[in-house]
């Protein structure tokens, strides 16, 4: 297994990479390579509601897009 380098800053939920918002395109290639189909859409769907917890002002629809519309892809 090889560390995440891509990981998000709580609570804003950024990289703490390169700042982008999480996850970043570099941090959907590591987790693609560490995770596949239904283990990874779980996995970021976990992630979505964590972070609508902690930003309960977030579009649901921007959220679902960010975290989980693309592990469909």
């Amino acid at each position: 297994m090889v560390e995440l380098q891509h990981v998000p800053d709580r609570p804003a939920w950024t990289c703490s990479a390169c700042g982008e918002d999480w996850p970043c395109e570099p941090a959907r290639a590591e987790l693609r390579a560490e995770q596949s189909g239904s283990y990874l859409t779980l996995s970021m769907w976990i992630n979505m509601v964590d972070a609508a917890r902690d930003n309960p002002r977030a579009a649901p629809a921007r959220l679902y897009e960010r975290f989980v519309g693309w592990t469909q892809q």
